[in-house]
């Protein structure tokens, strides 16, 4: 006789459920499989157990529903009896345990605060309490912003709060932030004008904030110090441009801006700082100190001496006295002049369009300063190139302005 002759009785869900849980547990060595599989529950029976229930399939109170009836009241009940603010409070506790027990407890902590922040409770005052019980956490794992974030919130929740405004400024003032420490100081003295901590590191912000002001203040006396020497040079060295007939530019780049090195009195001669370029290789050379009246020919003869050797970047011994050409640009830079009443310089319009301008070698540099259209571009400026070379052709039918 086969298994699929036997007669079996009708199972109710719940015994059905009971016998599969037996089986799992191996609780029932005579678990009769056969008498399981073929039997499956109707859908109307499944929607009776209160696990499967969707929406208000069954009411807690039809007495029709019998035995699924009790289970089903049950659970409503559970429901019923759920309080946040209870639920929220057990958080907090089992939060301030975690805290109390160590350093090495705080992510535990933090997330029990979380739960009972995030649990609907209208009590302002607790709530209050559950962000001001993570900042402290926030606080000692020198999360101080959070911990500034976290008062903030129990502040707004309960002005009350006095330990929230001396978290708040504890963190402020740990990321020196003295103003904002002192607000929260000031903001929790109304609550409380006698509290102890709070005026502590209220001094300790004020002490810090009046010795950044001083600092501040000093500062500012300094730069206005150098700002008045700055323009007193710059009246020295307008003035004495003026006299020899020169003019000065606005700086071509950051390394050209200070004024002191352009030109200077030496005795009864006017020096300049002199920059030569070797655009064919790159290089560059600066004459520190070149007097007025020295021509670029005894100038170069110094650079160049006939029996010296080339530079290192000339293997070919291209350049020399005898081979070199110098040139200049001129209406390179706007002119400036100096504004006497606003103690600062003007640039002025440029009077050309920047063109390339030999320079000839028995000439001074003060003939150079002298040059109509020549302004000084910060510091004086020239371009050495062989004479006649392919380079030198290339490089002078290129615009200054794409070289600058």
């Amino acid at each position: 006789m086969s298994s699929s002759d036997l007669a079996y009785a009708p199972i109710s869900p719940q015994e059905h459920l009971a016998a599969i849980e037996r089986m799992m547990n191996g609780d029932d060595e005579e678990f009769d499989y056969e008498r399981y599989k073929d039997h499956p529950i109707a859908d109307e029976d499944w929607r009776k157990m209160p696990l499967f229930m969707s929406g208000n399939s069954v009411d807690v109170n039809d007495e029709d529903t019998e035995g699924v009836n009790v289970d089903l009241a049950a659970l409503a009940h559970m429901d019923a009896d759920f309080d946040p603010e209870v639920e929220a409070d057990d958080f907090k506790r089992q939060g301030n345990d975690a805290f109390k027990r160590g350093l090495e407890y705080r992510v535990a902590a933090l997330k029990l605060f979380t739960k009972a922040i995030k649990l609907p409770v209208k009590n302002h005052a607790k709530r209050s309490v559950y962000f001001s019980n993570r900042a402290a956490v926030n606080l000692a794992a020198q999360n101080y912003g959070n911990c500034v974030s976290d008062c903030k919130h129990a502040i707004r929740l309960d002005p009350s709060n006095i330990k929230a405004y001396f978290r708040a400024a504890k963190a402020s003032y740990t990321l020196r932030k003295s103003t904002q420490c002192i607000e929260f100081c000031n903001l929790g003295l109304k609550q409380d004008a006698d509290n102890a901590q709070l005026k502590a590191i209220l001094a300790q912000a004020q002490a810090v904030l009046d010795k950044q002001k001083a600092a501040a203040k000093a500062k500012a006396e300094r730069d206005e110090a150098a700002a008045e020497a700055a323009a007193d040079r710059s009246v020295e060295l307008f003035s004495m441009l003026e006299k020899y007939g020169a003019k000065l530019g606005a700086p071509r780049s950051q390394s050209q801006h200070d004024r002191r090195f352009c030109c200077r009195r030496n005795t009864n001669q006017l020096t300049c700082r002199v920059q030569l370029f070797y655009d064919e290789h790159a290089q560059s050379d600066t004459i520190e100190s070149m007097q007025g009246d020295v021509t670029f020919r005894e100038q170069l003869t110094k650079m160049f001496p006939p029996a010296a050797m080339p530079p290192w970047w000339d293997e070919e011994r291209r350049y020399s006295l005898e081979s070199v050409d110098l040139y200049c640009v001129l209406h390179q830079t706007p002119p400036l002049t100096f504004d006497r009443a606003a103690r600062r310089a003007v640039p002025q319009r440029n009077e050309g369009r920047p063109k390339w301008e030999r320079v000839s070698l028995d000439s001074t540099l003060y003939d150079l300063l002298r040059k109509p259209g020549y302004v000084i571009p910060g510091l004086v400026q020239l371009y050495a190139v062989v004479r006649n070379s392919t380079h030198a052709k290339a490089f002078l039918g290129t615009a200054p302005d794409d070289m600058i």
